[in-house]
C-alpha cells in the first residue's frame, strides 16, 4: 500500500519554492557533524558521516536494500550533490524515483513513509546548506575494512544527477581547462566499467585520496558556478 502524504507535500513544498535548493532546516544541522580536517577525513578513525545520525542512514540503507534496483546512500549523496549544485532546478516527481530503482517503493505505513522521506529531505538540507554557507561539504562514503574509501558509487550518483540534464552541464562536461572541475568525479565513476572492459587502471591509494580532496574543493566551486543559472530559473 502507497503512503504519498509526506512525499506530497514534499513535492509541493519543494516545486513551488523560490528557494529550491535550501529547504527549511532543523535546528540540529551543525557543521561539527562533518569532517572538518582533511587529513581526518582521507585518514579516518572514525567512519565517514554525513549531517544524520547513523540510526537514520541505516533506517535508510535498510530499506534501498530491500528495494529492487534501489541506490544505496552514497550514490544518493552523490545524486543529491548533483542535484543541488547542478545548473537549474529538477522536480522531485522526476528525481525520487530514481533513488528507488526507477518507481517510488511501495511502503508499509503512512509512519514508514513519512520516516523514510524525512530522513532524505533531512540529508538534502543538509548538503544544501553547506554549500550555500561556504562549507567544505565532505561527501558521505562507504569505508572498507581499512577505512579507506573508493568512492566509486558516489561519483556514480553523481554523474547520473548530472545526466538528468546533461545539455545544462554541457559547458563543464566539454571544459578543456588544466582543472576541468568534474575531472575527478568522470574519472572514479568510469574506474569500475574501465576495468571490466580491459581499459584504464586501478587507482591507488594516495591517487584516490587525491581525486577526493580535488573534489572536495571543487564541488562549492560547481555549486557557485552554476548560481546565476539556478537563480534565473527560479525567478
Amino acid at each position: 500500500m502507497q503512503h504519498p502524504s509526506l512525499l506530497s507535500r514534499i513535492i509541493g513544498s519543494l516545486s513551488n519554492s523560490s528557494t529550491f535548493f535550501i529547504m527549511s532546516s532543523p535546528k540540529n544541522f551543525l557543521p561539527e557533524a562533518q569532517l572538518n580536517d582533511m587529513s581526518d577525513f582521507l585518514n579516518p578513525t572514525t567512519p565517514k558521516k554525513s549531517g544524520l545520525e547513523d540510526k537514520k542512514i541505516d533506517k535508510v540503507q535498510e530499506f534501498l536494500d530491500a528495494t529492487p534496483g534501489a541506490m544505496n546512500f552514497e550514490h544518493i549523496d552523490g545524486f543529491f550533490n548533483a542535484l543541488i549544485c547542478g545548473p537549474e532546478p529538477i522536480p522531485p516527481t522526476e528525481f525520487l524515483p530514481y533513488i528507488f530503482g526507477g518507481k517510488m517503493p511501495v511502503f508499509t505505513s503512512k509512519e514508514q513513509a513519512d520516516e523514510i522521506m524525512e530522513i532524505l529531505l533531512e540529508h538534502w538540507n543538509f548538503i544544501a546548506e553547506a554549500f550555500a554557507g561556504g562549507i567544505s561539504y565532505y561527501p558521505f562514503l562507504y569505508a572498507d575494512q581499512n577505512e579507506k574509501c573508493a568512492a566509486n558509487d558516489w561519483a556514480d550518483g553523481f554523474m547520473l544527477g548530472v545526466q538528468l540534464r546533461e545539455s545544462a552541464w554541457s559547458d563543464l562536461l566539454t571544459e578543456e581547462s588544466e582543472t576541468p572541475l568534474l575531472h575527478e568525479i568522470i574519472e572514479l565513476r568510469n574506474e569500475i566499467s574501465d576495468l571490466r572492459e580491459g581499459r584504464g587502471h586501478t587507482i591507488g591509494g594516495q591517487e584516490r585520496d587525491d581525486m577526493l580532496g580535488k573534489i572536495i574543493g571543487k564541488l562549492q566551486l560547481i555549486f557557485n558556478h552554476y548560481a546565476t543559472l539556478r537563480e534565473q530559473a527560479q525567478a
